[in-house]
């Protein structure tokens, strides 16, 4: 009788333990913002915003101040756990002067505009997803996010809603 309850204890803790795995490799799992690092420091790390309608954006890392290459935005289409991304346009910082010297600490590009511009030719990337990863307590002891492998680099669930993202 004790090993029959031990036995179904053991499943029921199974079971309940995979209940509470959401369904991330999904188009309603896929929804909000993906970072490559558990947590938000200074800025935003290179993230995925992804929303229900099909709009993808690419946002590479805030911290990189002498990028000019900002964004990427197009459309995601899931095929099971196969995600299609084409993008159409980019954000870029165009002119200015490149400032590695400034006297309060702030390199960068300074005197440049962000300008939205559309691809002369559509850009496809193809990811895998997998490796559904649970949260982990992040660096400052925070709760940590949900995480997924695209191809071998991992995304942390940062945000639900994409539309929190700033900047």
């Amino acid at each position: 009788m004790i090993r029959l309850l031990a036995f179904l204890a053991s499943v029921f803790s199974i079971n309940a333990s995979l209940a509470q795995t959401p369904d991330l490799i999904s188009p309603r799992g896929l929804v909000g913002i993906w970072q490559v690092s558990p947590e938000i420091a200074a800025g935003w790390n290179d993230s995925y915003l992804i929303y229900p309608d099909g709009k993808i954006i690419f946002a590479y890392n805030q911290m990189d101040l002498f990028k000019r290459l900002l964004r990427r935005e197009g459309t995601w289409t899931l095929d099971g756990a196969a995600l299609t991304v084409v993008y159409t346009r980019e954000r870029v910082t165009i002119g200015g002067k490149v400032n590695k010297n400034a006297a309060d600490g702030e390199n960068g590009i300074e005197g440049g505009k962000d300008v939205w511009r559309k691809l002369a030719k559509p850009v496809s990337s193809r990811f895998t997803l997998s490796g559904i990863g649970k949260p982990q307590k992040n660096r400052f002891g925070g709760a940590g996010a949900w995480s997924v492998l695209f191809d071998t680099k991992r995304f942390y669930k940062i945000k639900d809603d994409p539309k929190e993202y700033e900047n």
